[in-house]
């Protein structure tokens, strides 16, 4: 993006094929699943996750708003040498998906979000039901502000780096 910005990205898939580009949930990165490489591989698709900036290997961007999002999305397509591509987003990867499509005329083919969140200003107090059984505890780190948000993010951090199986993941409150 320049000097004082990147992404880090992880592509795979034919260097020929139509691109998808995948926008991951919170907390995520660039890592791609091997399962969803694969499917995408076997259909002729190349597809490509970049870190969100404050992720793995992606520098924050103080301010940063899910409108800002087209401007990395650009970069992997230029760099990556795509006129186009299709947009996947996965729940918090929704709002920088539809971002993309709102902002990338003529650069996104199609696009899905998929459990993705709902406007929270346009819903009130509605908004939070529920999200107690997933991205709850980090909403409202982040609602109470960074330093906050920080003390959250690293003892979750801590707890992830001492996964050592499958089913740790699976069973995590916070994943």
């Amino acid at each position: 993006l320049s000097e004082e910005r990147w992404l880090a990205a992880e592509a795979a898939g034919p260097v020929d094929g139509d691109l998808v580009v995948f926008h991951t949930g919170t907390p995520g990165s660039c890592y791609l699943y091997e399962g969803q490489a694969l499917a995408c591989a076997e259909r002729g698709l190349r597809i490509v996750c970049a870190s969100r900036p404050g992720y793995d290997g992606s520098p924050r961007w103080p301010g940063r708003t899910y409108a800002d999002n087209p401007t990395g999305t650009l970069a992997v397509l230029d760099f990556l040498g795509a006129e186009s591509a299709y947009v996947i987003g996965h729940s918090c990867g929704g709002a920088p998906a539809l971002a993309d499509g709102a902002n990338l005329e003529g650069r996104v083919r199609a696009l899905v979000a998929a459990s993705a969140f709902a406007p929270r200003l346009a819903m009130g107090p509605r908004w939070w039901e529920g999200l107690e059984d997933a991205n709850g505890a980090e909403l409202r780190a982040l609602q109470a502000g960074e330093p906050v948000l920080r003390e959250y993010l690293t003892t979750l951090s801590e707890e992830i780096g001492r996964v050592e199986s499958g089913a740790e993941i699976t069973d995590h409150a916070a994943l």
